[in-house]
């Protein structure tokens, strides 16, 4: 019996033409989120001038790593809004006592 075993070069194109064909996938989604308006793209975290930036590249770059990196520094931004708003609400509710003070401003705690 003859054992097959692919050599470096076969790998390689194979690599090639599975790049090449998830390329082309992802190229027809990134084609059918054009047909979406601009109320469904805003439902998905995206809008029409991201999508068009991700179809800017050449025919051989994957336009859905373009959108991934677009929408994961746009979550990014959203955590570090959020985590900054909810420091800063919690910072309005700690507030330093309030000691009594006579007419002249001098406190009155001993």
């Amino acid at each position: 019996m003859t054992n097959i075993t692919p050599n470096s070069s076969t790998i390689s194109v194979w690599a090639l033409a599975a790049r090449v064909w998830r390329v082309v996938v992802n190229r027809r989604q990134i084609n059918k989120l054009e047909d979406l308006s601009d109320a469904q793209l805003k439902d998905i975290g995206l809008t029409r001038s991201e999508v068009r930036q991700a179809r800017k590249g050449n025919l051989l770059s994957d336009p859905s790593s373009v959108l991934t990196q677009l929408v994961s520094q746009k979550r990014q931004a959203w955590v570090i809004n959020a985590l900054s708003l909810q420091h800063a609400a919690a910072s309005a509710h700690v507030s330093s006592p309030v000691l009594p003070t006579d007419e002249a401003g001098q406190s009155l705690a001993a």
